[in-house]
């Protein structure tokens, strides 16, 4: 009698994504947004409308727009938001193979990756997947 051998199921997104993480809402404050990006060190944050993912916004982004303020002299309006820094991102499946996550990040030169369910066809962020645990799972050989 021969019996199967069991293969090792492959990481998904899901055994290493963070489900506790910072998001933003698009009528956060620029100068607010920058600061926190800063103190948290990180280079990209999801902004998020309730629980609904709307897209990224990245320090380099808002960096820019800060600069481009301070060359024009007039310093960063006290009320402008990140609504217009934030770039469209179709997140991933928590469900989907690691691989195709480290992929997207390397393809897409991104630094995390917002993993949502659809709900009533509107992507709910369910949590972020960031290179920095990748590379510690590819380090250890395990997610």
């Amino acid at each position: 009698m021969a019996y199967a051998t069991r293969q090792p199921m492959e990481p998904r997104v899901r055994d290493l994504m963070r489900r506790a993480f910072i998001r933003v809402a698009p009528d956060e404050g620029l100068e607010a947004v920058c600061r926190l990006m800063a103190m948290a060190r990180v280079r990209e944050l999801p902004v998020v409308d309730g629980d609904r993912l709307t897209g990224m916004v990245s320090q380099r982004e808002l960096a820019r727009a800060a600069l481009g303020h301070a060359c024009r002299g007039d310093g960063a309006p006290s009320d402008e938001t990140i609504a217009a820094f934030v770039r469209p991102v179709e997140p991933i499946s928590p469900e989907a193979p690691l691989p195709e996550a480290a992929r997207r990040m390397v393809d897409g030169q991104r630094p995390c990756l917002p993993a949502a369910e659809s709900v009533g066809g509107a992507p709910r962020i369910v949590g972020l997947l960031v290179e920095g645990d990748l590379l510690r799972a590819a380090y250890r050989g395990r997610p």
